[in-house]
C-alpha cells in the first residue's frame, strides 16, 4: 500500500508538472530574451535548447548575425557549441524562426534532470522513446536504472512498446538523456 500511494504521488505531481507546458517558440516582440538552458542537439544551422518548464527551442544560426562568447567573454564560433553546454541565448522572432542574436557558453555544476510521464513508442536493447505532452524524448539505459511496476521490481523487459511511464532521466554531456528511474504505470502491463 505504501508503494501504491508513493506511486500515485508521484503521478500527480508529475501532472502537475506537465499540464502547464510552454510553447516551444518565444513568441513576445522582435527582441526575446530566451534564458539559460542545456544544448540538446546541433544541426549545420541550428542548434536546440532545452529550457526550465520543459521549454524546447530550436534556434537558426545567421552568419554575421550570430554572435557567440565563451565563459570569460572571448569570442568563439557556432564550431565551439556542443550538446550537453549550458549557454545563455538572446534570440529575435522571424515569423515561425527563432533566430539566435546572441549565444553565451556559461559555466555549470549539475547537469539537469527531468521527470516524464508518456507512452513508450519505440525500444532497442539500452534505450526507448517516450511520446509526453511536453513532446518526444530518447532515453538510453545503463546497470544502474532503476525500474518499479505496480506490486514492486520492474526490470527493462518491462518496458514495452505502448507502456505508459515515468521516467526521471539526467542529461549527458552529449545532451542525451539518461533514465535514473523508470516506473511502469497501472493501465498497461505484459
Amino acid at each position: 500500500m505504501k508503494t501504491l500511494t508513493r506511486t500515485l504521488m508521484i503521478v500527480a505531481l508529475a501532472s502537475l508538472l506537465l499540464a502547464p507546458v510552454a510553447s516551444a517558440a518565444p513568441t513576445s516582440g522582435p527582441q526575446v530574451r530566451a534564458g539559460r538552458g542545456f544544448v540538446t542537439a546541433k544541426t549545420d544551422t541550428t542548434f536546440t535548447v532545452f529550457f526550465t518548464k520543459f521549454v524546447i527551442v530550436t534556434f537558426q544560426v545567421n552568419e554575421g548575425e550570430t554572435t557567440f562568447t565563451d565563459a570569460d567573454g572571448n569570442p568563439a564560433t557556432f564550431a565551439d557549441l556542443t550538446p550537453g553546454m549550458k549557454v545563455g541565448v538572446r534570440a529575435r522572432q522571424d515569423g515561425a524562426t527563432v533566430i539566435a542574436t546572441e549565444v553565451r557558453f556559461m559555466r555549470f555544476g549539475m547537469r539537469p534532470r527531468i521527470l516524464v510521464r508518456g507512452e513508450v513508442t519505440a525500444k532497442g536493447d539500452t534505450s526507448f522513446d517516450v511520446h509526453a505532452p511536453a513532446g518526444d524524448f530518447h532515453f538510453t539505459v545503463d546497470g544502474d536504472t532503476r525500474y518499479r511496476k505496480p506490486g514492486g521490481s520492474a526490470t527493462f523487459a518491462d518496458v514495452t512498446v505502448g507502456a505508459k511511464v515515468l521516467v526521471l532521466a539526467a542529461m549527458q554531456a552529449d545532451g542525451s538523456w539518461l533514465a535514473k528511474h523508470v516506473g511502469i504505470l497501472p493501465g498497461h502491463q505484459h
